[in-house]
């Protein structure tokens, strides 16, 4: 009789692909007919009657089985949300640098100061948003601890590249070295201290993990 149900499921998963989802099935279902059969067996069919009847009665496998087939799992699903988040922060990115090197082209005389300008919030975003993605696509997970290191990950990304224009902009603006220096101090230092912490304990967390 086991030998009959693997050809039947033979049959029936012919055409289908490989995959865990489809393995797991199909042993589900012959466990399900073996002990179906059995109990058919005990109430007085034949075995020809027992196995036709447990076919009968499991309903169309074939549309549950392509179900199965078009649901993507859920690992990719969020890889193919990290790639397009990755391609928007590239392309958030390339647009601020566009932008800025418009709007100093037509400020001339404020060129350098109009083009970090222009940048601070295309930069930071995208740079922001690009450190997350990094982060995710090199552990290749998507739980909940990594998601969450990688958010901080992503925002000490956004607050060192803030702190960086922010200075650029005021070193600019008042050919000052010290007071382009300044906001060092509440952006990039603790941007820094965040992303050497996170790098430091990366190692402990995988293991944790």
């Amino acid at each position: 009789m086991n030998e009959r149900i693997e050809r039947y499921l033979d049959t029936v998963f012919h055409d289908l692909p490989s995959t865990q989802p489809l393995k797991e099935l199909r042993e589900e279902i012959k466990g399900n007919l073996l002990a179906q059969i059995a109990d058919l067996q005990t109430e007085g069919y034949l075995n020809d009657e027992a196995f036709e009847l447990a076919i009968s009665q499991l309903g169309d496998i074939v549309a549950i089985a392509q179900s199965l087939c078009e649901e993507k799992p859920p690992q990719e699903k969020a890889q193919k949300l990290i790639a397009f988040c990755f391609a928007g922060a590239i392309m958030i990115i390339l647009f601020g640098l566009v932008a800025a090197s418009v709007s100093a082209l037509v400020n001339n005389d404020k060129a350098a100061l109009v083009f970090f300008g222009t940048n601070i919030p295309f930069l930071t975003s995208g740079c922001g948003l690009l450190g997350f993605c990094l982060y995710l696509y090199h552990q290749n997970s998507f739980e909940r601890k990594i998601f969450l290191r990688g958010s901080i990950y992503g925002v000490s990304c956004a607050v060192l590249v803030f702190g960086l224009l922010v200075m650029a902009v005021s070193y600019c603006r008042e050919g000052n070295l010290a007071l382009g220096l300044a906001p060092a101090i509440p952006f990039v230092i603790p941007a820094i201290g965040v992303l050497c912490y996170l790098l430091a304990t990366e190692s402990h967390h995988q293991m944790t993990h």
